[in-house]
Order: C-alpha cells, then structure tokens, then sequence
C-alpha cells in the first residue's frame, strides 16, 4: 500500500510539473494581437486660411505693358511713355486747378489738403516751376503763383489705380498736401510770360 501511495504521489508530482511546463510553453488559446508597424508621421500644414493652387490650374501670363503682372512700378504705369508735353499738361495739374476753385468759390474742403491759409492766392493763375513722380504714388508739384512769382508752393496729388481683367490705369486723384516751400524762385512775372511765350507746352493754369 506504502508502495502504491508513492507511485500515486510521484505520478501526481510529474503531472503537476508537466502541466505547469507546458501551461509556460504552450501557445495562447486567444487570438494574439500583433502590431501592426506604424503609419509615418505627416505633418499636415493648416490649409484654412490658406488658397491652395494645383499646379495644372497655374497659368504663365507673359509680361505686356499694361499687365499688372508685368512688374512695373505703379509710378510706371502712371508715368510710363509720358512725353515732356505730358508734364506739362495732364490731369494732375487740372485736378488741382479744380481743387483752387471749388475751395475759393464753393468752399469745398479738396480731398484732405487744407488750403485755408492759401485762400487769397487761390484766384490768381499759376505756373509749374517743377513736376516729378513722388515716391508714395502720384506727383510732386511745385508752382508758384504769377503775381507773386517768387515764392514758391508745393503740392501731392496722388493717382488711384485700379486693376480691372489685369489692365492697370488712372481712375481719380486726391490732394493730399498743399504747402509753401522752402525754396524760392529768381523768376520774375515778365520772364515767366516770356518763357510761355516762346514754349507752346508751357502754359499758366
């Protein structure tokens, strides 16, 4: 019986220890979940506020003169291909010829220039001593007034653009400064009226 009970006891041993070695080794029942390797990393660039164009949908437009594509400069397109009777003739000097008299006889404010302390010299003619493009868009003016012809005065008329189907041009203009200058001219009333005389282009406004 002693005999028996320990084969019993070693044969319940062996199992145990067999059971528990193959419970170590054997395969998992369940489904094992493998992973997968990972996705790479994108970094994605806020697109919302930004217009994203496909490259079939880009066009080449070749630069012409009047393209606003073109790379010219504003001052280009205004003043480009301007002879020297174009200076002395335009729509920037008329504007202010308009701006002098709307204020003397209508008291209309011209655009944002004031011109209160200049009001007793609004009626007399006046002359262009020096015009040129100003580097904020528009022209530079300096003029002075036939009968007081020395001093001299400067003013800014800036030139709107506007871009319709890629053509550029001149739409109005706005006085922005009217001021005296700081120089003088040594021009007297006789030869100023000389000089207009013996040059068609140069004129009194």
């Amino acid at each position: 019986m002693q005999t028996n009970a320990m084969k019993y006891t070693l044969l319940l041993i062996i199992s145990l220890l067999l059971y528990g070695c193959g419970s170590r080794n054997k395969p998992s029942t369940e489904t094992e979940q493998i992973a997968e390797p990972a996705e790479p990393i994108a970094i994605v660039q806020d697109t919302t506020d930004t217009e994203v164009v496909e490259p079939e949908t880009l066009t080449i437009i070749e630069p012409t003169a009047n393209n606003s594509t073109s790379g010219k400069s504003s001052n280009d397109i205004r003043f480009g291909g301007w002879t020297e009777k174009d200076w002395h003739d335009n729509d920037y000097i008329r504007h202010l010829r308009k701006c002098f008299d709307d204020y003397r006889e209508n008291g209309v404010i011209p655009d944002i220039a004031d011109l209160q302390d200049y009001k007793s010299l609004l009626a007399n003619q006046f002359f262009m001593y020096e015009a040129q493009p100003f580097l904020l868009g528009g022209m530079y003016l300096t003029i002075g007034f036939i009968n007081d012809p020395h001093a001299l005065y400067d003013a800014v008329i800036y030139s709107h653009i506007e871009d319709v189907a890629g053509i550029q041009t001149v739409t109005g203009f706005t006085l922005t400064g009217f001021f005296k200058s700081e120089s003088t001219s040594s021009l007297t009333k006789e030869e100023i009226l000389e000089i207009i005389q013996e040059n068609p282009d140069v004129k009194l406004w």
